[in-house]
């Protein structure tokens, strides 16, 4: 038997629909095998190079390919390493410049502290 009073039985049933409805609409543009839509994944991609070709340009941030861009359902992730808390800061400032609306997330680590 349950230990769940019979009134509070309607309340787990709504509270676990309520649940599933809420992460059904973020299965809607996501597909296991690309990680999203295959229009998102354009959009996504292309915010992705446009983020990474301007890190790139920005030679105070470190070389080429020092700070890594991955996108997905428009936030921009933000890897890799830097010397200070002002190229990271500088380095989220060029995301956020060139990344149109996406939200940024940093996740970049200095190495100096």
């Amino acid at each position: 038997m349950s230990n769940i009073q019979p009134t509070a039985k309607p309340v787990v049933a709504l509270a676990g629909a309520l649940a599933l409805a809420l992460t059904l609409p973020g299965c809607a543009s996501f597909d296991g095998k690309k990680g999203c839509s295959s229009a998102g994944c354009a959009a996504d991609e292309q915010v992705a190079t446009e983020v990474q070709t301007s890190l790139d340009s920005h030679p105070e941030l470190g070389p080429p390919g020092q700070i890594q861009v991955a996108a997905l359902n428009r936030v921009v992730y933000l890897y890799g390493t830097v010397s200070n808390d002002l190229q990271r800061a500088v380095a989220r400032s060029v995301a956020i410049e060139s990344s149109g609306d996406a939200k940024i997330v940093n996740s970049i680590q200095v190495t100096e502290k």
